[in-house]
């Protein structure tokens, strides 16, 4: 005789095991590995490391100056007002070749370890080292240029022209040291959205240029502030606003505007 054995019918739980977005980006964040760039070590620096977002932030210094240090107060601010992960980086100041390399190496290496979730952010010279990276690669999820050189020449031209100073003499000089001849390169027009906060009294990139230059760009969005060009390497409430502002809508609605903030 063949004896029925009772099978076990297994617990149903009637509670919700899915998790809310909020949950899940909490256990990413727990499980999210150290990032690391080998072919950069002791070169660049983090500013925290609880997001899921990162941006490259390209230091100025006229091109021949600064290194992953210059900007640490601005990037510390921006990674903590801005739930962002920070990132500076003393890239090669040999040649444009060289700077442009280093710097979409390291995006890369970026993009890679945040899973496409890493955007630009330019500083004076380091706009226009910006546009020129924008050539090249075409993912950052977003872009904002502070204070940006995005002529040299007329950048130059229209200093010299003002004021032959000390100021003006010694851009003219490190420009040259570093582009070696004159015209210097220009930056071709992108069609990728990005965001331009200008200071109505920057000493070393005046608004006008920066407002006629932006118009070459169809998707850029000109940001107007109080101040000067220390908006560029200082940790400033205005600009956190905007950068936070922007970031906290989704892509899609990041519409390029021009506006007096």
């Amino acid at each position: 005789m063949f004896r029925s054995i009772p099978h076990k019918i297994p617990e149903v739980s009637h509670s919700s095991t899915q998790k809310s977005p909020a949950s899940l980006e909490e256990d990413k964040k727990e499980n999210k590995s150290k990032f690391d760039a080998p072919n950069f070590t002791e070169k660049y620096r983090q500013f925290s490391s609880n997001n899921l977002k990162a941006a490259l932030l390209i230091h100025g210094g006229c091109f021949t100056q600064g290194d992953e240090t210059w900007n640490n107060e601005q990037a510390q601010s921006i990674a903590e007002n801005c739930n962002l992960d920070v990132f500076t980086l003393n890239f090669s100041k040999t040649s444009l070749f060289a700077s442009i390399k280093d710097i979409k190496d390291f995006f890369l290496d970026l993009y890679k370890f945040y899973d496409s979730h890493v955007g630009l952010i330019g500083c004076s010279s380091g706009g226009y080292l910006t546009l020129r990276v924008l050539e090249e690669v075409d993912m950052p999820q977003f872009v904002f240029l502070i204070c940006p050189v995005m002529d040299p020449t007329k950048r130059e031209d229209m200093l010299l022209a003002a004021d032959r100073n000390s100021n003006s003499l010694n851009i003219q000089q490190q420009q040259f040291t570093y582009f070696k001849s004159k015209p210097y390169p220009q930056a071709n027009s992108t069609r990728l959205p990005f965001h331009i906060i200008a200071a109505k009294d920057d000493e070393n990139v005046p608004l006008i240029l920066i407002s006629n230059e932006a118009k070459r760009y169809p998707h850029a969005a000109l940001h107007i502030i109080e101040g000067n060009h220390s908006h560029s390497y200082k940790s400033t409430s205005e600009v956190n606003k905007i950068i936070h502002d922007v970031l906290k809508k989704p892509a899609e609605t990041r519409a390029p505007i021009i506006r007096n903030n």
